[in-house]
């Protein structure tokens, strides 16, 4: 497949073109259509969790706290400590057993909260 092509037919889905006009525009059939606009968003998705990875890895080296970093990107413990790993920075020994009891701690708030609002 050609990437501009795929890339012309993502902005023209977004866009809000009609199906039937892209269809004619590209000369492509309707599987290749939404094939293409979700391949094209699973790259999206990727470099945006990239990027989220790079700045959740940057705090953590810059010393934040565990539990700041989980309440400010809305993340997991697991999903921190990938990002770290990922980006080639070791754990600091303490915060492993610190931030999973703080975490079941935020999910417990949490649900109580959802339980109040009913």
């Amino acid at each position: 497949m050609n990437a501009a092509r795929d890339a012309a037919i993502a902005a023209d889905y977004r866009a809000g073109m009609p199906i039937l006009e892209i269809l004619r525009r590209h000369e492509i059939s309707t599987t290749i259509l939404y094939r293409t606009v979700k391949d094209a968003d699973r790259t999206l998705r990727r470099a945006d969790r990239a990027a989220r990875d790079a700045a959740i890895a940057a705090d953590y080296r810059a010393g934040m706290p565990v539990l700041e970093i989980l309440r400010r990107h809305e993340i997991s413990t697991t999903v921190l400590y990938r990002a770290v790993k990922n980006a080639g920075g070791a754990l600091r020994r303490a915060d492993r057993a610190n931030a999973r009891a703080e975490e079941a701690a935020m999910r417990d708030a949490a649900k109580t909260r959802r339980q109040a609002a009913r």
